[in-house]
């Protein structure tokens, strides 16, 4: 019974990825990215940079592929009246890529990405009412636009990150810079 079920899904696997490329791909872009958190508690904001290296491991069309990847993000900011804030931000995701900036060959001037996957996310703030910490590791869903702006590849995306214990959430929004020739 269980050489029939592996031979099955060997079969299956064949048959699926019979009209597929697999063409491994490294991409990447860079941007600035802002975060909030909440729970039931509090509530904080902070600003960073990010860096999402992606690499592209299933091709399913010309301009469409699965890739597994980060948006890596960082930060600290100081304010003389409110205090700072600290962050550091670690999702681990797979995504759909499809239309511009989807690899390196891809035609179109407009595309997106949506995927999700798993994600930590730690802030510490202090302010002239307190200060504290927030760390929150869970489910990640993001997705986003990539286009053309003056020649240039750029994108946006949210991102959310849901903890998995308790009500912490973390809810991002940044510009991205695409790296490569498009």
């Amino acid at each position: 019974m269980k050489k029939t079920i592996k031979l099955a899904i060997v079969v299956l696997l064949t048959v699926c990825l019979k009209h597929t490329n697999a063409q491994v791909e490294f991409m990447h872009s860079v941007g600035l990215t802002a975060y909030s958190f909440s729970n039931t508690t509090e509530a904080g904001s902070g600003y960073g940079i990010n860096y999402s290296p992606r690499l592209n491991f299933l091709e399913l069309g010309n301009d469409l592929n699965l890739s597994i990847g980060s948006h890596l993000g960082g930060g600290f900011s100081l304010n003389s009246r409110t205090g700072g804030t600290a962050l550091l931000d670690i999702p681990l995701t797979c995504e759909l890529n499809f239309g511009h900036a989807a690899n390196s060959d891809a035609s179109s001037d407009f595309g997106g990405f949506v995927g999700g996957g798993f994600g930590y996310n730690y802030m510490a703030y202090e302010s002239t009412w307190g200060g504290g910490t927030s760390s929150t590791a869970g489910i990640y869903v993001d997705g986003g636009v990539k286009f053309m702006f003056r020649e240039q590849s750029y994108g946006v995306k949210v991102s959310y990150l849901k903890g998995l214990s308790g009500s912490n959430a973390v809810f991002g929004l940044g510009l991205m810079y695409n790296i490569g020739d498009f």
